[in-house]
């Protein structure tokens, strides 16, 4: 399972790194369920319309800095964490570090719990 799930982290954070609303919106409808919620210290967001919107919003405070995935630290039955880092593309050093938690149905994403380091 752990490529599967690599493969959808990685996407997942094409969300975040993404400029294009459009695209973004059909990401997130795309990734998550209907019912699919993102939750972080600052936010719940509920479905994926919203999850798009709250990230677009986070999206223009971050200029040209890009997500990347660290590493999967583990995944059992439909859940898997892993860490990512956020920092200016190319950088040796991430500006902010966090892991998400994620929860998936039929191959989507159910529920992301995201935390910061």
């Amino acid at each position: 399972m752990s490529a599967e799930v690599l493969a959808l982290a990685e996407r997942y954070l094409t969300l975040w790194n993404g400029s294009d609303d459009e695209r973004r919106r059909a990401l997130a409808a795309e990734l998550f369920t209907p019912e699919g919620v993102y939750a972080d210290p600052n936010v719940e967001a509920h479905g994926p319309a919203e999850v798009a919107a709250y990230v677009s919003s986070e999206r223009q405070k971050f200029g040209g800095m890009v997500f990347t995935l660290g590493r999967l630290v583990g995944s059992h039955h439909n859940v898997f964490l892993f860490t990512w880092e956020l920092g200016p593309a190319g950088a040796q050093a991430p500006v902010a570090t966090g892991f998400d938690t994620v929860v998936v149905e039929d191959g989507r994403l159910a529920r992301v719990f995201g935390f910061f380091g």
